[in-house]
């Protein structure tokens, strides 16, 4: 862990800090935004990690594993041909209707 914190970070001390330098003061939160984005990456890989290690024990075990379900998002030509659709439908009916 102590590799994807830099040294900077870590021995920082908040009373020595010049928040009247404003540059200072955006370099120090650019790195620690860069800092928390690296991390949360870290976290996610081991998320992934930590399921797929659990299916595989499952899967020993004689168990099934968490399902993959995909969702269920329908892709746009279907989507605009369904509205398009739905558009001639409402028109003959009001020709139907006069």
């Amino acid at each position: 862990m102590q590799g994807i914190i830099p040294e900077d970070i870590i021995v920082i001390d908040v009373d020595k800090i010049d928040f009247s330098d404003n540059e200072a003061v955006k370099r120090l939160v650019l790195q620690l935004f860069s800092t928390i984005e690296q991390l949360a990456q870290v976290i996610q890989d081991l998320r992934t990690e930590n399921q797929r290690l659990k299916d595989e024990i499952n899967r020993l075990k004689g168990e099934k594993g968490r399902p993959r379900i995909l969702p269920n998002i329908p892709d746009y030509q279907s989507k605009c041909q369904k509205r398009s659709l739905r558009r001639g439908i409402g028109i003959a009916r009001n020709r139907r209707s006069k």
